[in-house]
C-alpha cells in the first residue's frame, strides 16, 4: 500500500490534480481487484487504475496544469470581471433617493438581463453551450457590459438596504427592491429572515 500512501501525501495544486487525488482510490480498488496483464484487454476502471499510477508514480499528479495563483497576473476573465467592479463602484449612489434607487434598480436589473440574453447568441460565443462558454471578441464585450451592469445593480441594492424610508411610499419601494434581489440572489425569502420580519412589519404579512 506504499502507493497510497504516497497518494495521501500528495497536494494537489490544480482542479485536475485534486481531482485525480479523488480519483484514486477508484482506480487502486479496480488495481487491487486484479488487472489484466494484456493492456489491450482493460476494463474501464482498470484504465483508470494503470493511467493513475502512472501519473503518480511520474510524480506529476500535482502540476499538469501549471498554478497561476501566486504570479500575481490575472486571466482574462479576472481582468474583465475586475473592470466591472471598478466601473460599478465608481457611480456614487449616496445623493439619490429612494424613489430614484428604486426605478434604477429595475432598470439596471433589466439591462443586465438583455446582454445575457444577447451573450447566449451564437454570434458571441467562440465555442461550448450554456454557461462555460468561450465569447467572440464582441461576446467579450457582452460579458463585460453584462457584468457591469450587474454590479451596479447589486451595489444599488446595498444602497437601498441602508437608507431609513420616511413614509410608507419610501417604506414600500424599499422593501419591492430588497424583495426582488433577494429573490434573483437566493431564490426565495427563507434564508434572510429579518427581511422577513421587515415584511411583516410593514404590511403584516
Amino acid at each position: 500500500m506504499a502507493l497510497a500512501r504516497q497518494l495521501a501525501e500528495t497536494k494537489p495544486t490544480t482542479t485536475i490534480g485534486m481531482a485525480l487525488k479523488c480519483l484514486g482510490p477508484v482506480g487502486l480498488l479496480a488495481w487491487d481487484a486484479g488487472i489484466n496483464d494484456d493492456p489491450t484487454q482493460f476494463s474501464p476502471h482498470e484504465r483508470v487504475a494503470a493511467e493513475f499510477q502512472a501519473v503518480n508514480r511520474a510524480g506529476s499528479l500535482a502540476s499538469i496544469l501549471p498554478d497561476h495563483s501566486s504570479e500575481g497576473t490575472m486571466t482574462e476573465c479576472q481582468a474583465d470581471r475586475a473592470w466591472a467592479v471598478t466601473q460599478a463602484a465608481a457611480i456614487d449612489l449616496s445623493g439619490l433617493t429612494i424613489l430614484e434607487l428604486n426605478n434604477l434598480y429595475d432598470r439596471f436589473n433589466g439591462v443586465a438581463d438583455s446582454w445575457l440574453a444577447v451573450s447566449s447568441q451564437p454570434w458571441a460565443r467562440a465555442s461550448a453551450d450554456g454557461q462555460c462558454h468561450v465569447s467572440t471578441a464582441g461576446g467579450r464585450i457582452v460579458d463585460c457590459e453584462q457584468d457591469r451592469a450587474g454590479e451596479i445593480r447589486n451595489r444599488i441594492a446595498e444602497e437601498i438596504r441602508r437608507r431609513a424610508p420616511a413614509d410608507d411610499l419610501e417604506r414600500n419601494m424599499r422593501l419591492e427592491t430588497l424583495i426582488q434581489f433577494e429573490l434573483l440572489c437566493e431564490i426565495s425569502l427563507r434564508h434572510n429572515p429579518e427581511l422577513r420580519a421587515e415584511i411583516a412589519q410593514a404590511w403584516g404579512a
